[in-house]
């Protein structure tokens, strides 16, 4: 009971928050532009759902991104590159035979190269806080080798095969931002969501 008092009480003072933020005399300048960089990692129960033996994948990603901003809302183009960190090792498909099916893989210098446009829905919670939900879609562009060694009884074999990587894959990210106005021209903007994976990262932006 009590614990349901204090999630009601919660959602009270965030909807007081909602409805009676103004916004701020920071928010006038429509252009920005900024950097941003994140972290991405795919989660196991992901892989585990293609893959009965698998290692794990993560990423860093660091970019730039201009846009144009209304009252309330802002659009974004977005470039970035992700450095993945990708563990070598054995990987086998869901119901294959560990006898026939098991591959050992290795990765090197594997990363994607993307563009994507994002739109984001703000809403002041406060005179200097504001929050963001945002949707993106745009293209990814991998590089890099993957090489694929068959496992017979047990060992890897010493000649393996180059993986072709896809030219092109689709983007889509769905963005959780709290965006802090430090000054009248910046704001750091913390963020959490989806983008190939679960995502977590900053931004520093600039208005104009």
């Amino acid at each position: 009971m009590r614990a349901r008092s204090m999630i009601l009480i919660a959602a009270l003072l965030i909807m007081a928050m909602v409805t009676t933020a103004q916004a701020s005399p920071f928010r006038e300048y429509p252009w920005t532009v900024g950097v941003r960089s994140h972290v991405v990692y795919i989660p196991d129960f992901v892989l585990g759902s293609y893959y009965e033996t698998h290692k794990s994948i993560s990423a860093v990603g660091y970019g730039v991104f201009w846009g144009y901003s209304w009252e309330r809302i802002e659009l974004n183009m977005n470039i970035e590159n992700y450095s993945t960190f990708w563990q070598d090792g054995t990987w086998m498909e869901k119901g294959g035979d560990p006898a026939v099916d098991r591959d050992y893989i290795e990765a090197r210098g594997v990363g994607i190269a993307s563009f994507d446009c994002t739109a984001y829905f703000k809403q002041p919670i406060g005179d200097y806080v504001e929050y963001r939900i945002g949707i993106g879609v745009g293209m990814g562009f991998p590089y890099g080798k993957v090489t694929t060694y068959d496992i017979v009884e047990d060992q890897r074999e010493a000649k393996g095969e180059t993986t072709a990587l896809p030219s092109v894959l689709p983007v889509f990210a769905l963005e959780n931002v709290f965006a802090f106005y430090l000054h009248e021209h910046f704001s750091l903007n913390v963020n959490f969501g989806i983008k190939q994976g679960l995502a977590a990262g900053i931004q520093l932006q600039t208005h104009f």
